[in-house]
């Protein structure tokens, strides 16, 4: 991961981390993975040292120009993160990046925000709780595989509303670990519908506990 330069705009603000000040082009095709990963430490070290716990990734425009923010407030962003999956679709085997992932993370808000064609999964909450996914669209092909909307995964408290899944695989995925899910005013579109899956793999036990799907 790159150093983070002392001279960066991000330090007049304290607060604000934008992607375009690390590096990132926001022309829709550079690669702005880099700019990224600096950001988000950036947004981190910052929070090491604030009495603010909440970070917030903000996406305004299609092409990915993008704001990290740490914050109380829930201002809802706006845009389209486009994973340009069509690709990897093709490829029967190697791992396959998730758009977007949250890992070990409470109090969670995503809202506001497109995710379209994934390499694999769109959006993805591991070992997670207190979570909320509201008013976000998520799209790719009804025949792109493994492009599921969302994946659950050893994750707690979670609640899915007003949002639109439409993708090649499952719309919602529930797997093992996870409790306290309600799911409700999703429009599936394309895909396979919300699901309870991927339980006791090789004799292995695995439970999921207190599902709502309204």
């Amino acid at each position: 991961m790159e150093t983070i330069p002392s001279s960066l705009p991000y330090r007049n603000t304290s607060t604000t981390f934008n992607v375009l000040a690390f590096g990132a082009k926001g022309d829709g095709t550079t690669d702005y993975t880099k700019a990224f990963e600096a950001a988000w430490l950036a947004a981190f070290r910052w929070q090491d040292h604030s009495s603010k716990k909440i970070l917030k990734l903000e996406v305004w425009t299609p092409s990915m120009a993008g704001v990290y923010k740490a914050q109380r407030d829930n201002d809802s962003g706006t845009g389209v993160i486009d994973g340009q999956g069509a690709e990897w679709w093709s490829k029967s085997s190697g791992t396959k990046p998730t758009t977007v992932r949250f890992y070990g993370s409470s109090d969670v808000t995503v809202m506001g925000i497109t995710i379209q064609n994934s390499q694999q999964t769109h959006l993805k909450f591991d070992n997670c709780k207190s979570v909320q996914v509201f008013d976000v669209t998520i799209s790719s092909l009804g025949d792109s595989p493994n492009t599921d909307g969302i994946h659950l995964q050893n994750s707690h408290d979670v609640t899915i509303h007003s949002t639109i899944l439409a993708c090649g695989d499952d719309c919602v995925s529930i797997q093992t670990g996870c409790s306290g899910v309600n799911i409700h005013n999703v429009d599936c579109g394309s895909g396979h519908g919300i699901s309870i899956e991927s339980l006791g793999k090789h004799n292995t036990k695995s439970c999921v506990s207190n599902i709502t799907i309204l």
